[in-house]
């Protein structure tokens, strides 16, 4: 099942900023404008690779983030605007990326003897990213704290 994360539209406006919205192709821009809210959700391309996709409720594709696998869960942090999508369990990976196109995505890799379950959520004031991991070891379930900043 492919999870989607809604988000206002005037909210992502105000955190993307002029720079993200300059890079838009007319069209994209246009969907953007007219939406009331953007969804954001991992797919698989025609060529078989993974990216995450934001998209007007219309259904316009506004950006692509490439991933380097299928996803499970998204989250987003309102207080930085980053958002995070983890790997499809049992992934070790999860990539935190800027809407706003400040910073290239961060990948974050799971300690060597655990796994993400793939969802995570951030702080409310973004700062930590928390994360459900299964610890091999120990046979149990385990939050990761990791910092967001």
């Amino acid at each position: 099942m492919r999870r989607s994360a809604l988000v206002d539209r005037r909210s992502f406006l105000r955190a993307a900023g002029a720079s993200f919205l300059a890079t838009l192709s007319p069209r994209a821009l246009f969907a953007l404008e007219r939406s009331d809210a953007v969804f954001a959700s991992g797919f698989r391309a025609p060529d078989g690779t993974f990216g995450i996709g934001l998209v007007a409720e219309d259904g316009t594709f506004i950006d692509r983030i490439d991933l380097p696998d299928r996803i499970h869960g998204l989250g987003h942090s309102p207080a930085t605007g980053l958002s995070v999508a983890f790997a499809r369990r049992p992934g070790t990976f999860a990539v935190i990326f800027d809407v706003r196109k400040r910073s290239e995505p961060i990948l974050i890799a799971s300690p060597d003897d655990r796994h993400f379950f793939g969802h995570g959520h951030f702080s409310p004031d973004g700062r930590l990213l928390y994360a459900s991991e299964n610890d091999f070891d120990a046979n149990r379930g385990m939050i990761g704290i990791y910092d967001a900043t």
